[in-house]
């Protein structure tokens, strides 16, 4: 538990900081010496690349929705608020009305 999943790390001196467990989605294999097989090791990174870009791009399709949900809930909030005001405009307008019938 000490290396949280969204510490940055960067595999290169000048960059970029990718979240921890992008590289290690494992967190128990973070920054341990491994077995190496140069072929298997290139064939890990590579897939785990591919399965880090995987998980960025379903990420950030989420907080896509999460972000056109929450903009369609305040143009409904706001149409209710109009509806709501209109009515009220209408009604002052009826009882104006009424009272100069009397």
């Amino acid at each position: 538990g000490y290396f949280k999943g969204d510490l940055p790390i960067s595999q290169v001196a000048a960059g970029p900081f990718h979240p921890l467990s992008a590289w290690f989605p494992d967190l128990n294999f973070a920054f341990r010496p491994q077995p190496t097989n140069g072929q298997d090791d290139a064939q890990k990174l590579v897939g785990g690349k591919a399965e880090a870009a995987e998980k960025e791009k379903l990420r950030k399709e989420a907080e896509a929705a999460a972000e056109r949900k929450r903009i369609e809930e305040a143009q409904r909030a706001e149409e209710a608020a109009s509806a709501q005001r209109q009515a009220a405009e209408a009604a002052a307008r009826e009882l104006e009305r009424q009272k100069q019938q009397q």
